[in-house]
C-alpha cells in the first residue's frame, strides 16, 4: 500500500510540473503601470520566471514594484521603468527601440542566448554576458557591462554612444566588431 501510495505521489507531482507552460504576455496597462497588476496584460496575468514579455507604447507604460525575472523580453517603443528594482532577462533580450529607465540602484541583468540593442535608450546600469551581443544606435547613459561568451561572430553597425564607463569583453570563440558602418562615441574619460 505504501509503495501505490509513493506511486501515486510521484504521478500526481509529474502531472502538476506537465502543467505548467511559459505564457506569452503582451503589455496593455489597462488598469495602471504597475507590472504585477494582472490586468495590465494579455492574457490577463502577471509574468514569471518562463515567460516571454513585448512591450510596446500604451498609455499606462509598466513600473517594477518587485525584482522581476523573465524569460525572453521584446522592447519595441515606449519606457520600461525599473526603479530601484532588478530585472533579469534568462533567455534572449530583443531593444528595439523605447527606452529603459531606473532610479539610483536599478540594474538590468541580461543572459543566454542573444541580446539586441537596436536604437534603444538605456538610462539603467547594464549587466549583460549572453552567446551573442549586437548594439546598434543605443545610447548608454550609465555603467555598462557587455559580454559575448558564445562562438558566433557579430559585426555590429555602430552609432552607439557610451556617456559612462563601459566594458566590453568576449570571452567566447567568436568575434565583436563595434562598428563597420558607424562611429560609436565614448564619452567617459575614466
Amino acid at each position: 500500500m505504501k509503495k501505490l501510495f509513493f506511486i501515486a505521489s510521484i504521478l500526481i507531482s509529474f502531472l502538476s510540473i506537465s502543467n505548467v507552460r511559459a505564457t506569452q504576455y503582451t503589455w496593455t496597462g489597462t488598469t495602471s503601470t504597475s507590472w504585477g497588476t494582472t490586468s495590465n496584460w494579455s492574457p490577463t496575468g502577471s509574468p514569471s520566471t518562463i515567460d516571454t514579455v513585448t512591450i510596446s507604447t500604451h498609455t499606462n507604460m509598466p513600473a517594477l514594484t518587485e525584482d522581476v525575472t523573465v524569460k525572453k523580453l521584446t522592447l519595441t517603443s515606449g519606457v520600461l521603468s525599473v526603479g530601484t528594482r532588478s530585472l533579469t532577462v534568462t533567455a534572449t533580450t530583443k531593444l528595439n527601440g523605447g527606452q529603459i529607465t531606473s532610479s539610483t540602484g536599478g540594474i538590468i541583468y541580461m543572459r543566454g542566448d542573444s541580446l539586441i540593442f537596436i536604437g534603444t535608450l538605456m538610462h539603467i546600469v547594464v549587466n549583460a554576458s549572453c552567446k551573442v551581443v549586437s548594439f546598434v544606435g543605443t545610447e548608454f547613459f550609465l555603467e555598462t557591462y557587455l559580454e559575448q561568451n558564445g562562438n558566433t561572430g557579430v559585426k555590429s553597425e555602430g552609432g552607439n554612444i557610451f556617456d559612462s564607463k563601459v566594458t566590453i569583453v568576449n570571452s567566447g570563440t567568436g568575434f565583436i566588431t563595434l562598428s563597420d558602418q558607424k562611429y560609436n562615441i565614448f564619452n567617459d574619460s575614466t
